[in-house]
């Protein structure tokens, strides 16, 4: 475990790290839904940034996940409303 005071440490970051063979997976339909457009604006620069250090930046398309939520809000009560019997 880490202390309070070691979390809020600096943290040095080479010049050039390599992210060589790095692949990180976002979606944009999702992670900037309701963010406030400073920490948007900062996490496109993380990204670009990661992907000028040799990473690979792979976009999700997870529309289907909004699906998925709106069929757990019929099946979950229902699954737990059983559990009671």
């Amino acid at each position: 475990p880490y202390s309070r005071a070691e979390v809020f440490n600096p943290i040095s970051i080479p010049d050039s790290p390599s992210l060589d063979g790095l692949r990180i997976g976002w979606s944009a339909e999702f992670f900037f839904e309701g963010v406030a457009p400073e920490i948007r604006r900062m996490t496109e620069r993380a990204l670009e940034s990661y992907a000028s250090w040799g990473a690979k930046l792979v976009e999700l398309k997870l529309g289907w996940l909004r699906d998925l939520v709106a069929i757990s809000h019929v099946i979950l009560p229902a699954e737990a409303a059983s559990a009671l019997e």
